[in-house]
């Protein structure tokens, strides 16, 4: 699961989410995309609206900037 999909399952959209955890939406964007990992804090605001843990948020970027990483080397290759 991603990060998006956790947010659309509540049923927010980004700028929302970011008003809720006192963010921009620009930085949901960027967790979303794995080009940001949120701060401890931030994760923790997210898994309590986003009803989740803090692994899962940590897991779901994290596994967006795998897949970022492996886009960027394939276009630099």
């Amino acid at each position: 699961m991603t990060l998006r999909e956790l947010r659309l399952a509540k049923g927010f959209n980004q700028m929302e989410l970011a008003r809720l955890i006192g963010v921009s939406n620009k930085v949901i964007g960027h967790y979303e995309t794995g080009r940001a990992m949120p701060s401890l804090p931030v994760a923790v605001r997210l898994a309590r609206v986003l009803d989740t843990t803090v692994e899962t948020i940590f897991e779901c970027v994290e596994v967006r900037r795998h897949e970022q990483g492996r886009s960027n080397s394939r276009a630099g290759g």
